[in-house]
């Protein structure tokens, strides 16, 4: 089955953003991501599943350069991510974590324009293309009504969207987000899953971890299953949502359906 197939052998021909060979993440004698070798597509959506503690995180936190693997060799854009400098790194690649950073006292417009650090500096002049991006961002994630608020008088729903529009600003070809709809209510992971796949329309490679398999099967192009920090599965959502995977991915017994209407995958506990 293709959701077995090793994404870095010969065949696969698209540029990678990321090439992983043999990397592995532990702390003390726990390993949290045991050896790793995968290919992550320069373009398009790619959902990242599994339980909790299954290494989703711990992946994504190295893949953005915020904890060094134990072993193995990482390159991004075709070079070794210890090569990279932070501005270099940042025009490339843009990095939502989990916990959201304070934004205490910014007005929305301020947070989109921390976007545009990367590309002048903390010293540098905000120059007319750095407005123009920052408008542009907004515009795109429909923040643009939302601009003369405190980022901490949003909605959870708007305040993603938000951070979203500053990822936008920065322009980087690969964003990395790590549980984007986690705690929203359905209508608004909807607006964020919708723009998510505006963005890799535009040519953006994305890594989205997603606790909702629903949302994978219908958002993602692809879906990498970890368990225990090993990759269970790569493959299409019609791939890797087979009944036996699932079970091998969660521990539990699921169903799939396709929808007669659209033909969307739709899983199910049994």
């Amino acid at each position: 089955m293709n959701a077995h197939r090793n994404p870095a052998t010969p065949d696969d021909t698209r540029r990678p953003a990321f090439a992983i060979e043999d990397m592995s993440f532990s702390i003390g004698k726990t390993c949290l991501l045991h050896p790793l070798t995968i290919n992550l597509p320069a373009k398009g959506v790619i959902g990242l599943i599994g339980h909790n503690g299954s290494g989703k995180s711990t992946l994504v936190k190295i893949l953005a350069g915020q904890q060094e693997p134990s072993s193995g060799k990482l390159r991004f854009m075709n070079r070794p991510l210890a090569e990279w400098g932070n501005r270099e790194f940042a025009r490339e690649l843009a990095y939502l974590p989990q916990q959201l950073p304070s934004a205490a006292g910014l007005k929305v417009r301020e947070l989109v324009a921390v976007g545009r650090y990367p590309w002048h500096g903390a010293l540098g002049r905000f120059t007319g293309e750095d407005r123009r991006q920052v408008k542009a961002a907004m515009n795109l994630t429909g923040v643009d009504g939302l601009a003369d608020r405190l980022v901490d008088t949003l909605s959870g729903g708007e305040r993603q969207r938000v951070w979203l529009a500053m990822l936008v600003a920065q322009q980087a070809k690969c964003l990395l987000l790590d549980e984007p709809i986690a705690a929203l209510d359905i209508a608004h992971q909807l607006d964020v899953l919708h723009l998510v796949r505006k963005l890799a329309q535009g040519g953006a490679s994305i890594l989205v971890v997603l606790h909702d398999i629903n949302m994978a099967a219908r958002f993602c192009d692809e879906v990498i299953a970890l368990r225990g920090g090993h990759m269970i599965a790569r493959g299409s959502p019609a791939e890797v949502f087979q009944p036996p995977l699932l079970k091998r991915i969660f521990g539990i017994e699921m169903d799939v359906i396709a929808l007669r209407e659209t033909g969307r995958l739709l899983t199910y506990p049994r």
